[in-house]
């Protein structure tokens, strides 16, 4: 499954047109979870349903059309440099005889004849409007492949036309890999239940009739052909009308919207599907034995869950360890919605894109992260939801699989009642937390905090927690079961308390009368916070509120063993940034703004050392760079010239540390890596902190 793909608006599509947000020639850029936030009646919801239908019906596209043609026109102009004249030679051209039969040998000339001739017709297909499918790239890539030029005087032309050749290529085997119009499409409705609705018998059927009449007959068409052509067989009008009279929310749905009746997920075919596949294939009851199994471990604190299809009174029951089985309607609301979110998803194993009506409904705010992590980490398919939740805005920094888009309904002109819908991406928009109703009234709902020093603090140990879980999954499956159901913002929270801000919080009240922010003492955390676990950098020891904090806090404060949290990152990645961020002449102010090449000679000048520093990454850097100029791997300084520094200031702090933070959390996402002992000794401080105050 491709983690992201842009899609282009074929011509005609304008309902969302905007010359500084989303339009036609912008690309919309798809990650595995799409979220659209905005404020009440500004479109999101409309807009989700719209692009929802314009894939299904195939007017939206993978590939830049305009992009696609220019660069098979740049094709055509460098060919066009190869003059045709008697100084062309024969033997410039080397023919592999693997591709060519012998006894059918043909010229240069006649060859770069076919490429051009490929070029020029890939460029027709193009621009005919019959051509329903995009030029192929690989005719004109196989011709060309086949022959090597060794003439130095054209050596870079055809360099370059390899180059641009090879892009073409790459963009149709991109094609080739996903087809977006053949993915399935799901709706799940605000209108969702897992309860038990009287079949509406009275209901005219003349109307049903009509309403699935009037659907769009392309849709209608398109529900009956499978993605390789076949025809299945035709679901007819009344087996449609059946399904809606005995489903109250489907038959809403269905006439309000242009979905199909098998597009529209709302819970209530749950019990059908349920009894289908526990009476059906074995790989069929298999699939609900690991979908109650994931059931369990995402939200049930491990608990063996049993969902049963209850024939005697025609309802869902569950069971829950070793509880009596009660009917689904008994459970509280929001883990009914767990349910109606999750199990379409991971049952279906077609790919598929889901288009969900704000999943937070009825759900406690760390469970809505919960049900996002279950659909991105069980299931292949791709999702977008429409959100009012803030909660979700966290996972924006901690998943790159996930990406914010913001709709807007802004004023055309100045004209009076004249809008536009206006899409942007906003993953890094402060301003949408106003959107969203937060304010700083805003309450802590985790069972205990953790408290650390600021945001890249935060960042490393979301990415520390998800890798101590990996590794412990495979040494101790026990304690993984434990930890791995844990919630961010449920089960525990980050607390960020920005350096030498520590010393000015008080975390021992004894009784509410000793309240009094008017004295000159720390603030009172134990009344804004619940449960807190200090994650502090070593040079608090020096500070002179040390001694008082760890009386308070006894075994909850955790010291970092070297200066602050980037001593305990793991050093494949801080060796990375350092020839990264160096440049080859190690000079503070440099004309060359060449980079240090890397080298495994290098490796020693790179030692474990900085795990328990009392000195920040930046003097790590600085030092390692000192011993290269030493050795002659930089050169030496001349009188006039200023060193290179990492460092900011005395204490060896890395320069940028933000930065820094976001391209290391980058390499964390995408590289294998594995925590040092100092990040290990933080991950299990953390996690029985959680524990202890989770049980």
């Amino acid at each position: 499954m491709k983690e992201a793909m842009k899609l282009w608006f074929k011509e005609g599509y304008t309902d969302f047109d905007s010359s500084e947000g989303l339009n036609r020639n912008n690309p919309f850029e798809l990650k595995r979870l799409n979220i659209i936030v905005g404020a009440n009646n500004s479109g999101k919801s409309r807009f989700m349903r719209e692009l929802a239908c314009k894939i299904y019906i195939d007017e939206i596209s993978l590939k830049n059309l305009t992009s696609y043609l220019q660069l098979l026109q740049k094709v055509g102009v460098l060919l066009n440099t190869f003059s045709v004249n008697d100084e062309w030679n024969t033997s410039a051209f080397e023919f592999n005889s693997f591709n060519f039969i012998k006894n059918n040998y043909t010229s240069n000339l006649e060859k770069l004849t076919q490429i051009k001739d490929q070029v020029n017709l890939a460029i027709a297909r193009a621009n005919s409007p019959s051509q329903s499918s995009y030029p192929t790239a690989y005719k004109i890539y196989d011709l060309y492949r086949r022959q090597s030029y060794n003439d130095n005087s054209y050596s870079k032309l055809f360099d370059e036309l390899q180059n641009i050749i090879e892009e073409l290529f790459s963009l149709e085997a991109e094609y080739e890999l996903i087809n977006i119009s053949a993915l399935k499409i799901f709706y799940i409705n605000s209108l969702r239940s897992l309860k038990h609705f009287k079949p509406l018998e009275s209901l005219a059927e003349s109307e049903i009739e009509k309403t699935i009449s009037n659907k769009n007959d392309i849709l209608i068409h398109k529900s009956t052909i499978a993605p390789d052509g076949e025809e299945h067989t035709h679901v007819t009008k009344k087996e449609i009308l059946d399904k809606l009279r005995k489903n109250t929310l489907l038959l809403r749905v269905y006439k309000d919207y242009d979905f199909l009746d098998h597009q529209i997920v709302t819970g209530e075919d749950f019990f059908e599907f349920l009894t289908d596949s526990l009476l059906g294939m074995p790989e069929e009851r298999q699939r609900i034995d690991d979908y109650q199994a994931k059931l369990s471990h995402y939200f049930f604190n491990n608990e063996v869950v049993t969902l049963i299809p209850h024939r005697k009174d025609d309802s869902l029951h569950i069971k829950i360890g070793e509880a009596e089985q009660f009917p689904i309607s008994q459970l509280g609301d929001g883990l009914q919605q767990v349910i109606i979110l999750t199990y379409k998803a991971f049952l279906t194993t077609e790919p598929s894109f889901f288009f969900i009506e704000e999943p937070e409904m009825h759900l406690h705010a760390g469970y809505v992260k919960q049900i996002m992590k279950f659909l991105l980490n069980e299931t292949d398919h791709y999702y977008m939801a429409t959100s009012h939740s803030n909660y979700l805005l966290d996972m924006i920094n901690e998943d790159k699989r996930i990406t914010l888009y913001r709709i807007d309904k802004e004023n055309v002109g100045n004209e009076e009642n004249k809008y536009e819908t206006v899409i942007r991406r906003c993953d890094g928009d402060r301003t949408i937390l106003q959107t969203l109703g937060v304010s700083p009234s805003s309450v802590f709902l985790a069972n205990c905090t953790i408290w650390i020093e600021g945001i890249t603090d935060r960042l490393y140990f979301v990415q520390y927690l998800k890798k101590y879980l990996e590794e412990l999954k495979i040494t101790d499956q026990e304690k993984w079961e434990d930890y791995s159901r844990f919630i961010d913002g449920y089960h525990y929270a980050f607390v960020e308390y920005q350096g030498s801000n520590l010393e000015h919080w008080d975390f021992e009240v004894d009784s509410l009368e000793d309240v009094d922010s008017g004295k000159n003492k720390g603030l009172n955390a134990v009344l804004v916070t619940s449960n807190a676990l200090v994650i502090a950098d070593s040079d608090l020891k020096k500070k002179p509120r040390f001694n008082e904090l760890e009386q308070q806090l006894g075994d909850k404060i955790a010291i970092t063993q070297g200066k602050e949290t980037e001593n305990s990152l793991p050093r494949k990645f801080l060796v990375k940034k350092f020839f990264e961020m160096c440049p080859d002449n190690g000079l503070a102010k440099q004309g060359n703004k060449k980079k240090l090449a890397y080298s495994d000679e290098y490796e020693k000048y790179f030692t474990d050392i900085y795990q328990s520093s009392s000195k920040g990454i930046g003097k790590y850097f600085d030092t390692a760079l000192n011993k290269m100029r030493r050795d002659g791997v930089v050169p030496q300084l001349e009188t006039d010239e200023t060193s290179f520094s990492f460092s900011d200031g005395n204490q060896g702090t890395i320069k940028s540390k933000t930065n820094f933070c976001q391209d290391i959390v980058e390499l964390m996402q995408s590289e294998p890596w594995e925590l040092t002992p100092s990040a290990t000794e933080l991950c299990e401080s953390i996690f029985q902190h959680i524990s202890e105050n989770n049980r």
